[in-house]
């Protein structure tokens, strides 16, 4: 592909998603004068969600550009990697306009929300003192500081002409891409469906929503402006992100299904103009899935001696592409059929984005459930990939451990019902519900998972590449042996996991995560990412890390244990109430006294902190015992 035909292509693709998003607005009437509040004007309606389409198509063609860069495009030191260096270049570039683009974005978005024109002098002023706690505005700001970290952090590493030496490391741009991937899927935070009543699920789906459309059209879009620079590697190229292409089709799809329904209360709603338009979407979606079949099917099998054909449905592909961005544009402008507010919500409802839970029993246990669809659907791909790892290992004649099987799926089930089950519900009302989310996460899930012996599966079933590129294996390797892990000792680790439950717990800390829905996400990956830290230090021995002495991995569940049992006891001795602004605000009638629920949180961490240092007392006994048999066994 010529670079005119890049050129063209990259303006068709802008042109015809800035068409189809005021196309979008214009059909929902979004665009029409407010009435009842203050009005930005004409200007600003018709620039934020130009500005949006075009922002979002810049950071696809960041992130793909960057995901060819890291995973795809072949280049063993020392060969020359034009295409490489053209692919971190086409990053660099993207990522700068996304800056931009962002940037702007967030100004008209700010002066949209308080709705002050451009020309209005209160506009500049207000900017000191609302613009950070406006959520367009807010998420605009943190998208383009990811767009510059990503830039800055590819800038200097792009010379016309280099080695693969000289280009930043493939491991730096796989994080880049995941800085770039955050900075994506921050828009969800501000979305409609981020103030819906059905809060968590919308924005998680929207968020998957955003990550696979990234994935997918940015890797297209990146991988047909690279054509030429590829050359020989396109096909090899091509056939690798044929494989990212279809699972990024299959989350789009379900994602977007997900975000429709809470976003349309019936099929009637379908026959409104922004129904509409999600029948629009669904439609190039799967125009987009048959070009996709074809593909695998026809153009990749002959790409190497007919490019023109994969070259001209791509180009197809693309602008399609850019005319669903624009449709998605007009839709995240438009207000939904389906309310996206509660008319005089419940103040669980208001504070949470929950309806207040029944009041618990026993039964509650195990009757209680709300599907937390992000964790469920991570453990359903856990359990799925660790499945798959089995049916290659038995079909090469080879045998594994039913114990790790079962661990392995234990594991993933104690962790659905961490987050989807009762700690999940009431974990968000409620101090003792809370830490019990916390603790499993924390010391039940890591330690299944690690006995489940996902490392040892992945490196007997994955092959490793030999052309540079960072495939799964690589992946693998890397996280497992990096010098940072390494470093990270059975107590460093217990710290860590002391800290996590601590901070879940300090009162600032604690009203974010039960009021807010990153604030509750980072609490729980604060638990399980330190829990499993842990969990694997203690279980398993990698290469690279420094061996540990029974004594020490011991000293460091004892660390722990007594760590748990201080906390129990602050909490049972505690006259002073953790959130008490957050539950008393919440008004849950079955929750008459807060501080008898806060010594059974108290009471819990005893518990957990008694059991670990049994099971540290255990093993230690059962150590003594088999190394006194082996002096006492006669050796022959």
């Amino acid at each position: 592909m010529t670079r005119r035909g890049q050129a063209l292509t990259v303006v068709a693709a802008v042109v015809l998603g800035t068409v189809a998003a005021a196309l979008a607005v214009r059909s929902t009437g979004a665009l029409d004068p407010l009435v009842f509040v203050g009005d930005a004007g004409p200007l600003v309606r018709w620039t934020v969600p130009i500005v949006r389409v075009a922002g979002d198509l810049t950071a696809a063609l960041t992130v793909g550009a960057l995901l060819l860069a890291a995973t795809m495009i072949p280049a063993p030191d020392p060969t020359p990697t034009r295409g490489l260096g053209a692919a971190v270049r086409l990053g660099r570039r993207a990522a700068a306009w996304w800056a931009a683009l962002a940037l702007v974005g967030a100004f008209v978005a700010f002066a949209d929300a308080v709705g002050l024109p451009l020309t209005d002098p209160d506009l500049y002023r207000s900017l000191t003192t609302d613009f950070w706690t406006v959520d367009p505005s807010r998420v605009g700001l943190l998208s383009a500081a990811c767009a510059l970290v990503v830039a800055a952090g590819t800038r200097s590493h792009a010379p016309a002409r280099h080695s693969a030496s000289e280009l930043p490391s493939r491991s730096r741009l796989l994080g880049l891409a995941l800085v770039a991937v955050l900075g994506m899927t921050l828009i969800a935070q501000a979305s409609h469906s981020g103030t819906s009543a059905d809060h968590e699920t919308s924005v998680d789906s929207l968020g998957l929503h955003l990550l696979a459309s990234g994935a997918w059209v940015g890797g297209l879009a990146a991988l047909l402006v690279l054509s030429r620079a590829l050359g020989g590697d396109l096909p090899v190229v091509a056939r690798r992100f044929s494989a990212v292409a279809l699972w990024s089709f299959v989350a789009l799809g379900s994602s977007g299904v997900v975000v429709a329904t809470t976003r349309l209360g019936s099929w009637s709603d379908l026959g409104t103009a922004y129904g509409l338009l999600v029948v629009v979407k669904a439609c190039i979606l799967a125009l987009l899935g048959a070009a996709g079949w074809w593909h695998r099917r026809r153009t990749l099998a002959e790409l190497a001696d007919a490019p023109r054909a994969f070259v001209r449905l791509a180009i197809a592909e693309v602008l399609l592409m850019a005319v669903a961005f624009g449709v998605a544009s007009g839709l995240a402008r438009s207000a939904p059929p389906e309310p996206t507010t509660v008319e005089n919500p419940s103040p669980t409802l208001a504070l949470t984005g929950f309806p207040a839970p029944p009041a618990p029993t026993w039964a509650s246990w195990i009757t209680t459930w709300r599907v937390d669809w992000l964790t469920f659907t991570l453990a359903l791909l856990a359990v799925g990939l660790y499945a798959a790892g089995l049916r290659r290992v038995r079909g090469r004649g080879s045998s594994w451990p039913v114990g790790r099987t079962v661990a392995w799926a234990a594991g993933w089930a104690a962790f659905v019902w961490a987050t989807s089950g009762a700690p999940g519900v009431y974990g968000r009302v409620t101090l003792s519900w809370h830490l019990a989310q916390l603790l499993t996460l924390a010391l039940v899930v890591p330690v299944l998972l690690a006995l489940g012996g996902p490392v040892p599966l992945a490196r007997g079933v994955l092959t490793r590449r030999r052309d540079g590129t960072l495939g799964p294996r690589e992946v693998v390797d890397g996280v497992v042996g990096s010098a940072v892990l390494a470093r990270v000792t059975p107590l460093v680790a217990a710290a860590l996991v002391s800290t996590a439950l601590l901070l879940g717990l300090v009162r600032p800390v604690l009203d974010v995560v039960m009021t807010t829905h990153p604030g509750h996400q980072l609490a729980m990956v604060a638990a399980f990412g330190s829990g499993s830290l842990l969990a694997f230090r203690l279980v398993g021995a990698e290469p690279g890390w420094p061996a540990s002495s029974a004594a020490r991995r011991l000293g460091a569940v004892a660390l722990l244990g007594a760590f748990c049992i201080v906390l129990g006891l602050v909490l049972l001795r505690a006259h002073e109430l953790l959130a008490e602004d957050v539950l008393t605000a919440l008004g849950l009638p079955w929750l008459t006294d807060p501080l008898a629920d806060q010594q059974a949180a108290g009471r819990l961490a005893v518990v957990a902190g008694a059991a670990v240092l049994l099971l540290a007392l255990v093993v230690r006994v059962a150590t003594w015992l088999h190394a006194v048999t082996a002096r006492r066994t006669p050796r022959h």
